[in-house]
């Protein structure tokens, strides 16, 4: 796999946490759980920390599509 498979790979992550994190978080306030909630924040540091790897790989995936047709 090249740069630009990782970059698939990783680019979304950063878009789905967020959201699984605010799921959980809805969730410990429901079950008024500081675990859950604390788990939640996990969660939210775990999508920010994969911004590192997605934003890394980007450059290799450009170079890796700018010379394909049509692109």
């Amino acid at each position: 796999m090249n740069q630009a498979h990782f970059h698939l790979v990783l680019n979304h992550l950063p878009i789905i946490f967020p959201f699984i994190g605010l799921l959980v978080m809805i969730i410990g306030i429901a079950f008024k759980s500081a675990s859950i909630q604390r788990t939640s924040f996990y969660i939210y540091v775990l999508g920010a920390l994969f911004t590192i790897p997605a934003f890394a790989t980007g450059e290799g995936a450009e170079e890796a599509i700018e010379h394909l047709p049509g692109v």
